[in-house]
Formats: structure tokens, C-alpha cells, sequence
């Protein structure tokens, strides 16, 4: 489904009560998923970075005090 939480929920207000909670709980549980796999994307994204960082810096250290 590409549409939005929201239109979930709009959606569920014109349905059966029973029919309405399944779909608002299905929009809230693929949101959770969807929120958590970014979450750890970035997660991973800036420990990659700061690795990176992290290394050019320690090259970059060496090769100064081989200019000494």
C-alpha cells in the first residue's frame, strides 16, 4: 500500500468497527516498521561515515608526521 497513515485512517472511518481497528491496526504496524527500517538505515549510514571519518583521519595523521 503507498498511501499514507492518514488516508488509512480516513479510510477506516467509513467502515464496520470491526473492520475499521484491523485496518487502523495494520496502518499503525507497517508505519512502526517502515519508521524503524529508516531508523536503522541512518543508523548504519552514519557509522559508516564516522568510520570513514574516523580512517582518512588516522591516514591523514601519518602523513603529516612523515613530513616531519
Amino acid at each position: 500500500m503507498k498511501d499514507s497513515l492518514d488516508e488509512a485512517l480516513l479510510v477506516a472511518e467509513g467502515l464496520p468497527p470491526q473492520a475499521a481497528e484491523a485496518l487502523k491496526e495494520a496502518g499503525r504496524t507497517a508505519f512502526d516498521h517502515s519508521f524503524f527500517i529508516i531508523l536503522a538505515g541512518v543508523a548504519v549510514f552514519l557509522a559508516a561515515a564516522s568510520l570513514i571519518v574516523r580512517l582518512a583521519g588516522g591516514r591523514s595523521k601519518a602523513h603529516d608526521l612523515l613530513k616531519l
